[in-house]
């Protein structure tokens, strides 16, 4: 997955650091096997399952975000 699909923002729409950290780290981690477990979508909707996963994240595991933001601190 292209990190710069990953990071684009609205204008005037800044992400928190702790999602995008998130994000970079959904892009680039690979199985033992060495594939990346995150799915390739097409770059159309790249910016929709980023989205969803920020959604997943916050909902069900939000003392991710919080980890970050705090180790930020």
């Amino acid at each position: 997955m292209r990190l710069t699909e990953i990071l684009k923002q609205g204008q005037y729409e800044p992400m928190p650091v702790e999602k995008q950290i998130v994000q970079i780290y959904a892009g680039t981690q690979k199985d033992k096997t060495g594939v990346v477990w995150s799915p390739e979508p097409p770059r159309v909707h790249v910016q929709r399952y980023m989205k969803e996963l920020i959604e997943f994240m916050d909902t069900r595991h939000p003392e991710v975000s919080s980890s970050c933001a705090r180790r930020r601190t």
